[in-house]
């Protein structure tokens, strides 16, 4: 019996090589960085305590940190946590979690990492349930890490939204502890409640930027869409090209709630200008009516017309020139 006591243990301590995962490439992020160590710690004091089972289960969450993946705390079905306690590991789950999803783990990693660190501890502990000063211990270090994380995430967050479009948006970010210049689409910084510290810009997950932005975002008027639709020389007649772009443009307007649409009418500079004034009008009252007699019901249009004034190219008097022969549609 103790011949294959001591095999066994030498198996297990085999298996569960600390020294093999802690020599995995450390994770790239300080917030997985930190917790990748933490768990390697609670791995050591469980395997020192030859509670393999503990200490393979903290392994496995290092080993993931640095192959890359999320680790969230450990969910409360993944144990059997003594009933009296559930209602308040539940709870203390809930509150990390809501943590890190106002980004906790980016503007505070050292807290987050020891408090996410502490509750899966705390849920080793809580299982086991007969060391109550190991419990409480890691309870206690669950509960100064929220505090402090909390603490931090009490100032606003400022970030650069994606909209989705070419160019590129910049914002300083000033107080009177200083600046960051934000440039990147999800790039943010917190700025202290009190302090009016800065952090350095990092660029927010995407589950952190709806936690803290989604209903913004929501609520914001989607941008306007313009459409530019090209005429045979002298006519109100559009190209063919300009014709297949019409069930687009009705589709923009169909997806719009209340849609507005600003018709403007152009011609180049061939031919007389108040001939061209009364065309630009006639394109334009023609792109209208191609709209309106094909949507379900009225919408809002304002029609105007520009004559030969206003060309996207420059030209001089009596030159053809196909892309100044157009309608601008914007639907808004």
């Amino acid at each position: 019996m103790g011949l294959a006591l001591a095999v066994g243990v030498a198996g297990c301590a085999e298996r569960y090589d600390i020294a093999r995962v802690r020599a995995l490439p450390v994770p790239a992020d300080d917030f997985s960085a930190l917790l990748f160590a933490q768990y390697i710690a609670l791995a050591d004091d469980e395997i020192a305590e030859v509670d393999w089972r503990d200490g393979a289960r903290f392994l496995e969450r290092a080993e993931a940190l640095s192959n890359g993946q999320a680790v969230e705390p450990e969910e409360l079905d993944n144990r059997e946590i003594p009933p009296d306690s559930v209602a308040n590991l539940a709870a203390s789950r809930f509150r990390l979690i809501s943590a890190l999803l106002r980004g906790g783990g980016i503007f505070a990693p050292a807290e987050a990492a020891t408090a996410q660190a502490a509750f899966d501890c705390w849920m080793q502990e809580q299982e086991e349930n007969f060391q109550p000063r190991d419990i409480g211990a890691c309870q206690n270090r669950y509960l100064a890490a929220m505090a402090r994380l909390e603490e931090i995430l009490e100032g606003d967050v400022i970030a650069i939204l994606e909209d989705g479009r070419a160019g590129q948006s910049a914002v300083e970010v000033v107080t009177s502890a200083g600046a960051v210049v934000l440039n990147t689409p999800g790039a943010a910084t917190l700025v202290g409640d009190v302090t009016g510290t800065l952090t350095d810009p990092r660029v927010l997950p995407a589950e952190v930027m709806e936690t803290l932005f989604g209903e913004a975002i929501d609520a914001e008027p989607t941008p306007p869409e313009r459409f530019v639709l090209y005429f045979e020389e002298g006519t109100n007649d559009l190209t063919p090209a300009s014709l297949d772009l019409v069930p687009a443009l009705l589709q923009e307007i169909v997806g719009r709630e209340s849609p507005r649409i600003d018709i403007v009418g152009h011609t180049d500079r061939v031919g007389p200008e108040a001939f061209n004034a009364t065309l630009s009008r006639r394109r334009a009252d023609v792109v209208r009516a191609l709209i309106t007699d094909q949507l379900p019901q009225p919408v809002v249009t304002i029609v105007s017309s520009s004559g030969e004034q206003d060309p996207i190219v420059p030209t001089a008097d009596e030159v053809a020139e196909p892309l100044n022969r157009r309608v601008e549609v914007t639907v808004r």
